[in-house]
């Protein structure tokens, strides 16, 4: 409810106490991820919950009876997977845009206003 009230901090400290609890240590790392993506713009920190989240999500299929996915769960990992990804993407080109030489210029309104 939080969440939805727009209380992120709220909803976020809610989720870190989540995180203990077996049955929602998974949402939890997933809404984390997002929270520190969208939210916090720590990429790091969003990555370190997405990756916990995948852990999270194949040993639980590795704990069920046939070890088998089903769709959902196939889809979740598709979607945790392109988080990563792009995480990673995105923390590496924060990380690189000190160094990128063309991010140095001036842009072109400074320039024209001369």
């Amino acid at each position: 409810m939080a969440k939805r009230r727009g209380e992120h901090a709220a909803a976020a400290a809610i989720w870190e106490a989540l995180l203990e609890d077996a049955e929602c240590r998974l949402a939890a790392c997933e809404e984390l991820a997002v929270h520190h993506e969208r939210r916090t713009k720590n990429f790091s920190k969003a990555l370190e919950y997405a990756h916990e989240a995948l852990k999270e999500l194949r040993g639980k299929n590795n704990r069920s009876k046939y070890a088998t996915t089903t769709i959902g769960q196939q889809q979740r990992i598709e979607r945790l997977t392109k988080r990563v990804v792009r995480l990673e993407a995105r923390r590496d080109g924060m990380t690189n845009r000190d160094t990128a030489p063309l991010l140095l210029r001036p842009h072109r309104a400074a320039v024209a206003g001369e």
